[in-house]
């Protein structure tokens, strides 16, 4: 039984011993810091993430703006040249400085003012300028091409077009023309139909036997290519009856898409009965 509780006993003593002497080392010892470890060959960051997160740039509109959305020369005849001024105009608040003006199809359009050795050319805010361009075609065969006013930051564009075509076949194309309708039945209204075949200014008024004017349509309106119908009930300015007579219906289209446009002029008869 001695011998028993001696095992015991000295086993105790053992276990204190060592314990103690184990938590003695780990005091002795500095604590350890947990270390992160960086990758030296991260995985690339993915592009849509950084595109959402990253600022929207801001979005600038070019400073110049031109007087027509498209400078449109139609059919013109092989060899020969027609010629256009485009008003342009500096949108923005401060002067802009031109660094070229071209087309880039400088072999059927040219621009003949302002001359190339006129580069650099300062426009002030808010100031306009004219310039030329001419389109005389090599050959048959439609022709679109772009106008490009080009600063040191950005250039604005202008859609430029037209169609060569031979000579003799120029006498086929439409034409301006006044057309009058007469009402197939009594008491009906007259139609004046006006075909325009070009961006024009257009005057149509309907005079008396006496010169005297008894009705106006349009004076020096800006009427673009297309066809236009008015509406004639017998009736002047004043909307009171016209009495029985001949009256004429003059009308004049000026041309304003080319430099020197053709003006036509029309004097249609309409007879007023009773």
């Amino acid at each position: 039984m001695k011998s028993v509780v001696s095992f015991f006993l000295a086993s105790a003593i053992i276990f204190s011993v060592t314990g103690h002497s184990a938590s003695a080392q780990n005091m002795s010892k500095p604590p350890v810091k947990n270390v992160i470890r960086q990758d030296p060959n991260p995985a690339p960051a993915d592009p849509l993430s950084v595109a959402i997160d990253a600022p929207i740039p801001a979005m600038t509109k070019p400073p110049f703006a031109f007087n027509l959305p498209e400078l449109k020369f139609g059919a013109q005849g092989t060899a020969i040249e027609s010629c256009s001024k485009i008003t342009i105009t500096n949108m923005s608040s401060s002067t802009q400085t031109i660094t070229g003006i071209f087309c880039d199809d400088n072999k059927n359009y040219t621009i003949p003012t302002p001359e190339q050795k006129m580069m650099p050319m300062r426009v002030e805010a808010r100031k306009n300028f004219e310039i030329s361009v001419c389109f005389k075609p090599v050959k048959v065969g439609e022709y679109k091409t772009r106008l490009v006013i080009r600063t040191a930051n950005d250039s604005s564009v202008l859609p430029v077009s037209g169609k060569g075509l031979k000579p003799e076949d120029m006498s086929k194309l439409p034409k301006n023309d006044v057309i009058v309708i007469k009402p197939k039945k009594k008491g009906k209204p007259w139609t004046f139909k006006l075909q325009v075949i070009a961006s024009s200014k257009v005057t149509m008024q309907l005079f008396d036997d006496l010169g005297a004017m008894a009705m106006e349509y349009y004076t020096n309106d800006l009427k673009n290519e297309g066809v236009y119908e008015v509406s004639f009930e017998g009736l002047d300015k004043n909307k009171k009856k016209l009495p029985s007579g001949n009256y004429y219906l003059r009308c004049i289209i000026e041309d304003i898409t080319r430099t020197g446009g053709q003006t036509t002029k029309f004097t249609k008869v309409v007879q007023i009965k009773d």
